[in-house]
């Protein structure tokens, strides 16, 4: 498992940072590394200054998120109370822009918390069991959650649910005309596949210019800017679920 800020990467397991560019090592981040202490994943925030990392199921702080200071590899703080073995939060990320700090767990109970002074927002059980991912919106006013049993969105300030997508899903599988990875004959099978399934959703959407990546033409091969055309294709499948809002 890797993330990377602007500069450097960071591992899962043994927390480390690496020079991008080089690949040489940096530093180690703060955390004893025993057979019961481990990171489980990662994120950098959008400035590059902080990591966290949720602690590792069989940790003593399983269900916690360590944040350190990116350039000094210091542990600056630990979010959240410990939630017993084998309920890790699995995936963390910080919103946009760096204020707030989601985390879900194993067994799917979504964190929200204030990065400042890591006072917890709220915490809810979105998912019956096997939490697996969080997101914000770019505006940092929502989260979603996802996890064996679908998605849901929250608001951030208050810990309400905005919507729950529906059970089927929506599928839409992106094209991009710069694309030398994957091959365009394999597409539409797979879309046909996927119908036949009984997936809805808009399926296949050619993007002009755009590469495997989903890089805007002209972008750097380590960019994570999204090209407009994959943020309207995206916009375009989302739109349906907001008749969902409570």
């Amino acid at each position: 498992m890797a993330n990377f800020s602007a500069s450097s990467r960071f591992t899962g397991g043994w927390p480390a940072v690496w020079d991008a560019r080089t690949g040489r090592h940096l530093r180690d981040l703060a955390l004893a590394h025993t057979g019961s202490s481990w990171t489980s994943n990662i994120a950098y925030s959008s400035d590059g200054s902080l990591v966290a990392g949720g602690l590792g199921n069989t940790s003593p702080q399983s269900g916690t998120v360590a944040v350190w200071d990116a350039d000094s590899g210091r542990r600056i703080g630990t979010l959240g109370q410990p939630q017993g073995k084998y309920d890790a939060v699995r995936h963390v990320t910080f919103s946009p822009d760096g204020t707030h700090l989601g985390g879900i767990t194993e067994a799917g109970r979504l964190h929200v918390w204030r990065v400042a002074d890591g006072r917890e927002i709220f915490s809810r059980m979105v998912v019956n069991g096997g939490g697996n991912g969080v997101a914000f919106s770019p505006d940092g006013s929502l989260v979603a959650a996802s996890g064996s049993t679908g998605v849901t969105l929250w608001r951030t300030r208050d810990g309400t649910r905005a919507a729950k997508l529906p059970g089927a899903p929506r599928v839409v599988v992106t094209d991009g005309t710069a694309d030398t990875k994957v091959p365009t004959f394999t597409i539409q099978p797979l879309v046909d596949a996927l119908h036949q399934a009984g997936i809805s959703g808009p399926g296949l959407v050619t993007l002009d210019s755009v590469d495997h990546d989903l890089h805007p033409p002209g972008s750097g091969a380590n960019d994570q800017v999204l090209a407009p055309a994959f943020i309207s294709a995206l916009q375009d499948w989302a739109r349906p679920y907001a008749s969902t809002a409570s």
